[in-house]
């Protein structure tokens, strides 16, 4: 029996070769060096799945696995989609406006595939109000971002949520971080102030 399994998106290139009830991939293109195999204690069982380790983005695409023997002789074809978990999302007091009373907040998470969602909720697991989520992608990978603001009297514990499938990576804001903001903004606004009477003395 001979099991093939190929790239027809790569022009049929040679993925891995099983033949004479052994591997043989001297053919095999250079990227799955090492990387490929077949579960053999399971071929009697009708199973000939390839085993691919260290799957990375260029792995993405279409296979093929064709079977051939004496009374047998059949393929399938299938696509691959590879899944990168990006990194746990950075949550961020970006400023304060003394006249809105606002905080405007930013979160952000790297190294996604495909692009995930990116929330932000309270305390209470409630969706919170936010602006257009901004995308960019570099090597393959998505980051995202997304601003959102908070009035000072409605400060509260939030988490900054990414999403991909079942998947998800959080990071949350305590309200000593917004407290703090609102103590440094009083202390700069005291140092102006100060500032404005030395100059009128």
């Amino acid at each position: 029996m001979n099991i093939t399994w190929t790239r027809p998106d790569l022009g049929d290139a040679l993925v891995h070769f099983y033949g004479n009830h052994k591997d043989v991939n001297t053919r095999q293109i250079p990227q799955y060096s090492g990387r490929t195999a077949l579960f053999t204690e399971e071929l009697q069982n009708g199973n000939v799945s390839l085993r691919l380790s260290k799957v990375n983005l260029i792995d993405e695409g279409e296979y093929k696995c064709r079977v051939d023997s004496e009374s047998y002789k059949r393929d399938v074809s299938f696509n691959l989609k590879v899944e990168v978990i990006g990194d746990r999302p950075v949550i961020s007091v970006e400023s304060y406006d003394s006249h809105s009373e606002q905080f405007s907040l930013l979160c952000e998470s790297k190294g996604w595939r495909p692009q995930p969602d990116l929330d932000m909720l309270n305390s209470k697991g409630e969706n919170q109000p936010a602006g257009v989520l901004e995308t960019q992608r570099h090597a393959g990978l998505f980051t995202v971002k997304r601003s959102f603001t908070v009035h000072k009297n409605h400060i509260d514990t939030f988490y900054c949520r990414a999403t991909l499938g079942e998947h998800k990576e959080e990071e949350e804001i305590r309200p000593k971080v917004f407290y703090g903001e609102l103590l440094h903004t009083a202390e700069s606004a005291q140092e102006h102030l100060n500032c404005l009477i030395k100059q009128l003395f």
